[in-house]
């Protein structure tokens, strides 16, 4: 979840988008970074399912870039919120 507020960019996790994009484990809702001009995060989940045709693992890798002035400078090194679980 991406919110605008007076200080920059605020990334949240939602639990109830991770259920559905990845159903274990379950990831409480929480605020993992707050972004200024030309900043960048990634952020890296997996998860597992289990189906009737088996078991599936899953891997999103998600980047957040923000810009919001004119590109003046560059970015920053890109930071990284490893959120992966152990799945056994």
């Amino acid at each position: 979840m991406l919110d605008f507020s007076g200080t920059g960019l605020n990334v949240r996790l939602s639990q109830e988008a991770c259920l559905q994009a990845l159903p274990s484990p379950k990831r409480a809702s929480r605020h993992l970074a707050t972004l200024q001009d030309g900043a960048t995060v990634r952020i890296v989940l997996n998860g597992k399912a289990d189906w009737p045709s088996g078991r599936y693992y899953y891997l999103q890798d998600y980047h957040v870039i923000f810009r919001c002035g004119a590109a003046e400078t560059g970015f920053e090194e890109p930071r990284t919120i490893d959120l992966q679980a152990d799945l056994v």
